[in-house]
């Protein structure tokens, strides 16, 4: 949407939420190596997801909150039998809808809906467009090419299809190489080199991230990647994130959270209204915190610089507000490859040459 970034700013500075996570399902007919959320095919759930109607419900209580925009994901949307009901009533409120899929099953019918609702956003994560590295990955023969040929026939149908290219160990020889070739056929790739523990595959998923000198090499040949350039420079009384405030997800069976990758919750829908639960203590806790807060980071001399993620940081030692070793680490990697030196107790930064090709 040519006018979103205005949008979102016009309901920001009102205090408004502007967007909304779902996750419709965390079933997939992929198995990815580094999936956060333990899909797999046809992986069964503590509790059901939530159902259409409790979708819908939900879909009412965002637009009497002023919700801009929904992106619906998973897991893999298309495993919703609802998920063209569920397009239906979302935009029949007005909201503007993005779609997260793994790209296998954009068909024509399936694109048609799309066009004809006004979805027009598609992201999807490509691993290598060597078949072997990204079917190793998805752990699906010939994923690679429905994938591509779901790609070919949404941009043919006018949608906006953007691509992510995640990288670690098992694809990070052939990164450049796909980055390069998706772009030479015209798509928008954003690169990024970053595997989360999930809840029981933890110490597995992290082992898939580049060791140091990996990625001192992927920092060389692409730059800095979205959301992690160097942060102007901010106090101990600045905010940490803004997820929580201006945006927040939903689980499949009703988790209410800062954002997907958080483990912890604000609530429950299941067992409380979304106005309770966004008025709750959880919640306000959250949105409370500042750089200050965070446990283990005062003295750093890259603190006031630093891209802090709660989510990340949970994930990879346990608690949102103290620091963890691996988060730390990264960070300074990519400081210092931004040109970040120490002058006394200061950080300053003198740009590296931005990496070629990178921003394209």
């Amino acid at each position: 949407m040519r006018n979103e970034a205005a949008v979102r700013r016009a309901i920001v500075e009102h205090g408004g939420i502007y967007s909304v996570f779902l996750e419709l399902t965390y079933r997939c007919n992929f198995a990815c190596a580094h999936c956060l959320v333990d899909g797999g095919p046809r992986a069964p759930a503590a509790e059901p997801d939530l159902s259409t109607a409790e979708l819908v419900a939900l879909f009412d209580d965002l637009a009497g909150l002023g919700v801009f925009k929904l992106t619906f994901s998973g897991g893999e949307v298309t495993e919703r039998r609802d998920l063209s009901t569920l397009l239906r009533e979302a935009r029949r409120r007005g909201f503007l809808v993005d779609l997260k899929t793994n790209g296998s099953r954009l068909t024509a019918p399936r694109l048609a809906l799309l066009r004809e609702l006004g979805v027009t956003d598609v992201a999807v994560s490509v691993y290598s467009l060597e078949p072997a590295v990204h079917d190793g990955i998805t752990g699906r023969p010939g994923s690679l090419a429905r994938v591509l040929a779901g790609l070919e026939r949404a941009r043919a149908a006018g949608l906006d299809v953007r691509i992510s290219l995640p990288v670690m160990r098992p694809n990070a020889a052939t990164a450049t190489a796909t980055a390069d070739g998706l772009r030479a056929r015209g798509y928008r790739v954003s690169v990024t080199h970053l595997v989360l523990p999930s809840e029981t595959r933890g110490p597995a998923l992290a082992g898939l991230n580049l060791d140091d000198d990996e990625a001192r090499a992927f920092l060389a040949e692409h730059g800095p990647t979205r959301g992690t350039s160097p942060r102007p420079r901010r106090g101990a009384a600045d905010r940490v994130c803004y997820a929580g405030e201006r945006s927040f997800s939903v689980s499949p069976t009703g988790d209410v959270k800062a954002c997907a990758v958080m483990r912890s919750t604000f609530g429950n829908l299941r067992r409380q209204p979304l106005a309770a639960i966004l008025a709750g203590e959880a919640r306000s806790a959250f949105v409370a915190r500042r750089r200050g807060d965070i446990a283990g980071c005062g003295g750093c001399v890259l603190a006031p610089h630093c891209f802090y993620c709660p989510a990340a940081m949970e994930r990879f030692g346990g608690d949102p507000w103290t620091r963890s070793a691996f988060w730390c680490r990264r960070n300074a990697r990519i400081l210092s490859h931004a040109g970040g030196r120490r002058v006394g107790r200061d950080y300053v930064f003198e740009p590296a040459p931005p990496a070629p090709g990178h921003g394209r």
